[in-house]
């Protein structure tokens, strides 16, 4: 998990036998344990998710742990925290050439301030489907 600092997080989803009606709710997990909740409930589901502690560690040390020293493409699909996935990529002084994330489980605030932080690092991107696809530009300028 990556997250803003090393040691230990959260993960809410549903539980790996849940019968649940889609195979989507077994595929959804996140930090938010409220959109979990509120998804469960929703679908008549409120017992059949759990938390899972799992290892949380910064951008930054997960990178220290790959064998190799460049990423030319991150693709970032973590139901509504993608934002915050690049931005940490991007303190650790990183800028994939490529980046593709989803953006429809993002509040709108927090899209437009992600792709105000991708103008400002060189990046232009289309919205293709629930995805953006981004793709940095060495030379561009903010446009704003």
């Amino acid at each position: 998990m990556i997250g803003d600092r090393d040691g230990t997080g959260q993960i809410y989803r549903f539980k790996p036998d849940a019968a649940v009606p889609h195979e989507f709710f077994h595929g959804l997990a996140r930090a938010d344990g409220e959109y979990i909740q509120k998804r469960a409930k929703s679908a008549g589901l409120t017992t059949e998710t759990e938390i899972v502690q799992c290892r949380m560690q910064t951008f930054e040390s997960f990178l220290a742990d790959l064998p190799v020293g460049e990423i030319s493409m991150l693709y970032v699909d973590t139901e509504g925290s993608d934002d915050k996935i690049i931005v940490s990529v991007f303190a650790a002084g990183l800028f994939p050439p490529l980046i593709n994330y989803e953006w429809t489980e993002m509040p709108l605030k927090r899209r437009y301030d992600l792709k105000m932080k991708l103008l400002d690092h060189g990046y232009r991107f289309i919205d293709v489907g629930d995805d953006t696809v981004c793709l940095r530009v060495e030379d561009a300028r903010p446009s704003r």
